[in-house]
């Protein structure tokens, strides 16, 4: 190990340099250069997301839920680490439901909704910074009751 002496912000310290054997030097030269010379070696930008959720669809399950499904957004368009997702239920351009879900999640059914309606739904993004880009609305439509005639044959 080689030492110098090092001053930054009235701060004498000594610091050294090692040679990265393992990913184990590595780490904790991170640790040490972030913290003694204040200057991480990443620079990460970190903003809502930029694009929407892909391939947003959704089905009627009942005539008072839908199921909505999407994809991963862009990862070029994360601007940071997804924490969930916000799932927007609309009826005449109103918003009635903002229901969240966790990263990992990327469907949801939704209950409690009137029989033979059509809901718009849209799906955005979740980061530490906030809400991202919304998809465009996806319009589905929950089933009607049918009357059922049950024969029983003997």
């Amino acid at each position: 190990m080689l030492g110098q002496n090092v001053s930054k912000n009235y701060l004498k310290t000594y610091a050294f340099r090692t040679l990265f054997t393992n990913p184990l030097d590595l780490f904790l030269t991170f640790q040490y250069h972030y913290l003694f010379y204040l200057k991480p070696f990443f620079v990460f930008s970190y903003s809502v997301p930029g694009a929407p959720p892909d391939n947003v669809w959704a089905y009627n399950i009942s005539s008072t839920e839908i199921k909505v499904h999407w994809g991963p957004i862009p990862v070029d368009s994360r601007n940071g680490f997804i924490l969930g997702y916000r799932v927007t239920v609309m009826l005449n351009s109103n918003v009635i439901r903002n229901l969240s879900t966790a990263f990992i999640t990327q469907e949801i059914v939704i209950t409690g909704l009137e029989k033979r309606t059509t809901y718009q739904v849209s799906v955005a993004g979740v980061t530490a910074n906030g809400v991202g880009v919304k998809s465009a609305p996806v319009n589905v439509t929950t089933d009607e009751d049918g009357n059922y005639l049950f024969f029983h044959l003997t």
